[in-house]
């Protein structure tokens, strides 16, 4: 599943063959609810805190030490989400530029 490779100068730990599919994605939570912008703003606050009290890993390669924090991306949601999370109402908004879908 997980694809180590190295080269000269580095070694990649995961390279994942194809980032765009969802095939090494696994589901954060199974919840059985109306989506609705109140639950989606609740989990959304909720992944995030659970991020922000990750800690660093920290690890010397080559005698040199190295502090790997975590972040979050959300990169496999689909517009509605998006919309709401970024708080507009409507699905033909833009999230990223504000744009209007007759612009």
């Amino acid at each position: 599943m997980n694809r180590a490779s190295e080269t000269k100068d580095f070694a990649t730990q995961w390279q994942n063959l194809l980032p765009a599919s969802t095939r090494y994605y696994c589901p954060v939570k199974f919840m059985i609810a109306k989506e609705t912008v109140n639950v989606i703003t609740t989990e959304v606050n909720k992944i995030k805190e659970q991020v922000t009290s990750l800690s660093p890993t920290k690890m010397i390669v080559n005698d040199i030490k190295v502090l790997v924090k975590p972040t979050l991306i959300f990169c496999m949601i689909d517009g509605k989400i998006c919309n709401d999370v970024a708080s507009y109402a409507s699905t033909q908004t833009c999230y990223l530029c504000d744009a209007k879908g007759h612009e």
